[in-house]
């Protein structure tokens, strides 16, 4: 695209390519980041004639906050659902203050990097969030001592030392502009490195060289947008900081409210090309851009509702980086090739993704929000009050008004656990520190920030808190998680997180610093802080709470009307038809369809299975759990041992069918995807043998089941589709499945989650739409949809009967498999509870067999009998 062309094109024709552009690659989705902002320190050794921020030294006060004041922080934005710590602070300050470089040197540190490193660190280890850091200039050496341990990101870093955004209107021309963009963009190209662009407008501020310098209009933020959008590649995010927009006129030319300037303004960004709104808080405010509040969720959501855009949380960084969603020309995510290998999947996306969490080099070391990967731009203080530059009393949750004093937020349990882990935290500060000042060297080896830090690395990190799409999860939620009280869910979140990072504090420290090391009030002007919101969502994906576009995007629309034909046929379809009706979202579309999908679903159920929900009376007899493989998410198996029969396949099969078996279990399926098992299972049978062994047993008369074991290192819809499709396409061709199940992952005894290198199993919302999912991409092939109630447990999966499901397995005696894994719902859920949850979803349970065949009567009066279902099993054990 010729530099010419952008520079006389209407703004209406570039804003609508972008927009084209951005739907494309994005769909109708926009992300922010939910974070707190915490200014390590206000001292930088430039002197930006555009910046607020940095500010000089003061006696009596501290230069730095302290670890402890960093932590309280952190874990108020925890407790609104925030997952991204941003620390900023100015360039190198202890260059210029000897004040910095004494304080350094008194906590046992030589540089502010270091200082730097350890409270990201004591960020990770004690809250589970994810540190970004907004460091200011940091040269060759700085960069090869921060990456992990695979330098090949380091030296991408290196090259060209690329900025990530532009900030306009500080006299710079149009034509400058697109030279900025078109360097950043042959950077990204080259090196695939940069996950946003941040196009930010000048705001002058009082006191400061510039402070007369007019601010540039709307519709030039609105041309930068558009001509970023067309320049860079896809893989690049383009963000614009929502709170420093450019309020616009409305429709009619004159003034409105500015609350609908805002709506206006924030449209605009979409139609010219944006897909990403940067760092909003609930809590903090935006140190940077004081007196440009962050919005509140509220009208946000519903200015991009209005324009059929749906708002998601995303992590510190993108979805594309996380390795399970985004652009197609990633190297980092896990793409549909079966050639991906583990070790190049585990080791690019691990390392890409600690550095895109912790690292953010820009030039002008925190004085300017345009340099600031995930912040840049956003919330107002939380309270009214003075507010102080450092801790606790920074960041309060609530405005004034709503605050209550800190006995009544929180039981007193719970403080007494905050004091002690407090406690134990400055101890650990102090042997570090003692450690510095023998050495007068940093601990050598940053495992935390490479892969073989495992749970306790940034990456696993970003695991746990992301969906299989890559946003943020949103929810505590997850397969095996017995619902409980809010408090018992937090304390074992709590476990949970102490366990996965090596027995670290996950619990906030109270600061008790006195006010005499702190540093003095702002001088700039604050406002009120909007009221609370909390990052929560939904079973639909969406923030609960907040406005969601109302329509459907045509696409997924036709895409359900085609099933919805296709489903009302009444002619037969060949059994050699492999092809599905195309019942699959695009990955990219909106998940605001998700309850037109699960609609869809239900209806399809109903004319199929009509409101019957079928059970099966079985008892697992798992007679060994010595097994030949070593699968990761297995917390099963105990060792390997086996030898070979040295039979065919097909002669094995038809003597288990001769010896009077009469189905199989489908499962070892895991995900029909050899990238995906190359990390999973890589010593077990890869796809085309898992599906010659299905359909051989088919072939020789075995029914079997098929499994889908998915929320742990997929890569989510491109894999679960690819999955769908190779069972549809067998079922086709042997008609031999009885049943589809899939397998929400229970994460918390599986060695790849203990190890770092799994999700959290898949949040409530995937689980709902892929059965529903389900039910319309195997139709009318597989027309019994099953939910698991040991990995959903009894009650979710009676709910999934609304999204397509029809059957609820078995009640399985002696249950060991998700036992093994965590899982809290027992060895067996009996019959007459079976039933009593099937009623309660508004169905009507059938006893039936495994291959879907009615039992003897007498078989179904006994599995009732009250005082046969009421004897305890006898627990399992192995050796």
């Amino acid at each position: 695209m010729s530099e010419e062309y952008l520079l006389t094109a209407p703004l209406h024709e570039l804003m609508a390519a972008a927009a084209r552009k951005r739907d494309q690659a994005f769909g109708r989705i926009i992300t922010f980041s939910p974070k707190v902002f915490v200014p390590l320190t206000r001292l930088c050794r430039d002197t930006c004639s555009y910046c607020t921020f940095a500010l000089p030294p003061t006696q009596g006060r501290r230069v730095y906050m302290t670890i402890e004041e960093v932590l309280e922080v952190a874990w108020q934005g925890a407790e609104q659902g925030c997952t991204e710590v941003l620390l900023t602070l100015g360039d190198k300050p202890e260059l210029r203050w000897p004040e910095a470089a004494a304080e350094l040197q008194a906590m046992g540190y030589r540089t502010t990097l270091e200082y730097v490193e350890a409270a990201s660190k004591a960020i990770l280890d004690h809250t589970g969030m994810m540190p970004h850091i907004n460091a200011g200039v940091m040269g060759e050496e700085d960069l090869l001592s921060w990456p992990p341990q695979n330098q090949q990101l380091a030296r991408c870093c290196l090259m060209h030392q690329a900025p990530r955004g532009i900030l306009l209107g500080i006299g710079e021309t149009r034509a400058e502009r697109i030279h900025a963009l078109r360097a950043i963009a042959a950077s990204a190209e080259r090196h695939n490195h940069i996950q946003e662009c941040i196009v930010q407008n000048f705001r002058a501020k009082q006191n400061t060289g510039m402070a007369g310098v007019p601010e540039p209009p709307l519709e030039e933020l609105l041309w930068s947008i558009a001509v970023a959008r067309l320049l860079l590649p896809t893989s690049v995010a383009v963000q614009a900081p929502p709170n420093l927009t450019p309020e616009a006129d409305d429709s009619q030319g004159g003034r409105s409210s500015s609350e609908s300037q805002m709506a206006l303004a924030w449209r605009a960004l979409l139609a010219a090309g944006i897909n990403d709104l940067g760092g909003i808080s609930p809590v903090t405010r935006d140190f940077v851009n004081p007196e440009k509040p962050w919005p509140h969720l509220g009208p946000l959501a519903s200015a991009l509702a209005d324009a059929g855009f749906l708002l998601l949380p995303r992590l510190g960084v993108h979805p594309r980086i996380v390795g399970w969603a985004g652009s197609q020309n990633s190297s980092y995510r896990l793409g549909s090739a079966s050639s991906i290998g583990a070790d190049s999947f585990v080791n690019e996306s691990e390392d890409a993704v600690a550095h895109a969490v912790t690292t953010d080099n820009h030039d002008s070391g925190g004085s300017s929000s345009s340099s600031s990967s995930s912040s840049n731009g956003l919330a107002s203080p939380s309270a009214d009050k003075e507010t102080t530059e450092h801790g606790a009393q920074l960041c309060s949750m609530q405005p004034q008004s709503q605050q209550q004093p800190q006995s009544q937020q929180q039981p007193q349990s719970q403080q007494q656990v905050r004091q002690a882990r407090r406690q134990q935290h400055l101890l650990q500060q102090q042997q570090l520190q003692q450690q510095h000042r023998a050495t007068g060297l940093s601990p050598s080896g940053r495992p935390w920030l490479s892969e073989t830090g495992g749970a306790a690395s940034v990456a696993a990190a970003v695991r746990r808190a992301s969906d299989s799409s890559g946003y943020a999860r949103g929810s505590r939620w997850c397969p095996g998680l017995r619902e409980e009280p809010a408090q018992q869910q937090d304390e074992a979140q709590e476990r949970e997180t102490r366990a996965s990072t090596n027995g670290s504090s996950s619990s906030s420290s109270s600061s008790s610093s006195s006010s005499s090391s702190r540093a003095a009030p702002n001088a700039s002007t604050s406002k009120r802080a909007a009221p609370s919101w909390q990052v929560v969502r939904g079973m639909d994906g969406s923030l609960e709470g907040f406005a969601k576009p109302t329509k459907v995007s045509p696409h997924i629309r036709h895409l359900l009307d085609k099933v919805s034909q296709f489903a009302l046929q009444t002619h037969p379809v060949p059994a050699t038809t492999s092809n599905p009706p195309e019942p699959l979202p695009d990955p990219k579309a909106p998940w605001h369809a998700q309850p037109q999908v699960v609609e869809a679903a239900d209806q399809l159920r109903a004319r199929v299975c009509g409101d019957v929900v079928t059970h099966t009376v079985n008892r697992n007899i798992n007679y060994t759990n010595v097994c030949t493989f070593g699968c990761g998410f297995c917390a099963f198996s105990k060792g390997k041992g086996a030898r070979s029969l040295c039979v065919s396949l097909a002669d094995f099969l038809t003597s288990l069918r001769n010896a009077g078996c009469d189905s199989l279990p489908g499962t070892a399926a895991e995900v029909l995807h050899d990238g995906v098992r190359a990390v999973l299972c890589p010593d077990k049978l890869n796809t085309a043998e898992w599906l010659e062994v299905v359909e051989t047993a088919h072939r020789v008369g075995l029914r079997t089941t098929a499994t889908l074991m998915f929320g742990h290192v997929e890569h989510g819809p491109i894999t679960w589709a690819a999955h769908l499709h190779a069972l549809r396409s067998l079922q086709a061709r042997t008609s031999g499945i009885t049943e589809f199940v899939p397998l929400p992952f229970v994460h918390m005894e599986a060695p790849v989650y203990l190890k770092g290198l799994a999700r959290r199993g898949p949040t409530l919302h995937e689980c709902m739409l892929l059965h529903a999912v389900s039910r319309l991409a195997l139709h009318p092939h597989i027309t019994n949809i099953q939910a698991s109630w040991p990995k959903m447990g009894p009650e979710l999966a009676a709910q999934l009967m609304t999204s397509g499901c029809n059957d609820m397995g078995g009640s399985l005696m002696n249950e060991s498999i998700t036992k093994a894994a965590g899982g809290p719902w027992g060895q067996e859920l009996p019959p007459a509870e079976m039933q009593r949850f099937i009623r309660a979803a508004g169905r009507v349970p059938l006893h039936r067999t495994t291959v879907y065949r009615a039992p003897p009567a007498d078989r179904s009066a006994a599995s009732m009998d009250p005082e046969v279902a009421g004897k305890p099993l006898a627990p399992l054990v192995f050796k």
